[in-house]
């Protein structure tokens, strides 16, 4: 009998427009920062009950995260889901006609995304609505001799957890805006859409 393994990542049970809300703001924060994601903390005012479980990023672990979107991205009407229009190619990011999709109401239901912490670059899609990782790409791990196989084993255990934690801080960010800014977010993501 055979064994389904499923990856560790624990996906947010976020409802589904909330999903493809976090995929849109994930893409329009990396594009107006340059890749570089400003991540949203906690204030000492910030103390409504909505708040209460989210815990304050550790921004220097997060300094050099730097997030762009790969070279697919899916939409869908969010009343009839079973048309999905599928747009890939380079610098996808930069394609008008994504934008004027969004724009016209189409939202997201999966997109390819790059991440790079320090040295160490990652690739991967997500997917709406349980924000599942897929096709994972992990960063090379070099083996040079048999001994250090069994190590690179657990490398890339280690690099897995780290690209989970990044996404998890992510999800964070996005809960605090979305709790707390998300009515001015939204005009800044609209005017970025007419761009």
């Amino acid at each position: 009998m055979s064994e389904t393994h499923e990856n560790t990542y624990d996906p947010v049970s976020f409802p589904g427009y909330l999903a493809s809300d976090f995929l849109l703001w994930m893409w329009w924060a990396s594009d107006v920062n340059g890749s570089h994601i400003q991540f949203s903390t906690l204030d000492e005012d910030d103390s409504d009950e909505d708040s209460e479980n989210l815990v304050p990023l550790d921004e220097t672990a997060l300094d050099s995260l730097e997030l762009w979107i790969g070279n697919k991205i899916a939409l869908v009407s969010p009343h009839d889901s079973r048309t999905k229009a599928t747009m890939s190619g380079e610098e996808l990011a930069i394609t008008p006609e994504v934008k004027v999709a969004i724009a016209q109401g189409k939202v997201i239901s999966s997109i390819e995304m790059g991440l790079r912490i320090d040295d160490r670059e990652y690739s991967f899609s997500l997917r709406t609505p349980d924000l599942r990782l897929h096709g994972v790409k992990l960063p090379t791990v070099y083996d040079t001799s048999k001994e250090e196989r069994e190590g690179m084993v657990f490398e890339r255990m280690r690099l897995l957890d780290e690209l989970e934690s990044a996404l998890k801080a992510l999800v964070q960010s996005f809960s605090h805006v979305r709790l707390h800014a998300w009515d001015d977010t939204l005009k800044d993501i609209s005017k970025w859409l007419q761009t």
